[in-house]
């Protein structure tokens, strides 16, 4: 949970890169500006650097950057230049693609991982769960395997 209240570090000078992670658009550019995401992309960002605002952003955690996503292509990221944190994401002025993969299938395992979870927590309360829900989970898997 973001605390918005919560001021953003900012670490002036030179520092190693931070990897991080970054979702593109469906169609495998980046947003606001239309270049395709591939590794080895560099992009700079000239002007202030502030969270949400205005800069390069990404996040540590690629559960963070899950917040933001709009696809399934995700990027690993080196942020440096300038950069300013925040509890779940980061802006900086240099961006610089490592690999791109489309991970559609890993976020169809995670939302069937995060439903059996809950149909466990569930049952573990006492509550009676409807066997078609686990059936559900389990044919989205299949069909994730190619089954």
């Amino acid at each position: 949970m973001v605390n918005p209240n919560a001021a953003p570090s900012y670490t002036p000078g030179p520092r190693s890169p931070i990897l991080a992670w970054h979702f593109v658009q469906p169609d495998g550019t980046v947003a606001r500006l239309g270049v395709k995401a591939e590794a080895g992309l560099k992009l700079k960002h000239a002007g202030q650097v502030v969270p949400c605002q205005s800069g390069l952003h990404a996040s540590r955690r690629p559960l963070d950057a899950a917040e933001f996503l709009n696809s399934p292509i995700l990027c690993r990221v080196k942020c440096s230049g300038r950069v300013v944190e925040q509890d779940d994401k980061l802006a900086c002025s240099v961006r610089e693609i490592v690999a791109v993969k489309d991970v559609s299938n890993v976020l169809h395992r995670f939302a069937c991982r995060v439903a059996s979870d809950a149909l466990d927590a569930q049952e573990a309360r006492g509550r009676k769960v409807d066997p078609r829900s686990r059936t559900a989970i389990q044919a989205k898997l299949d069909w994730i395997a190619g089954t």
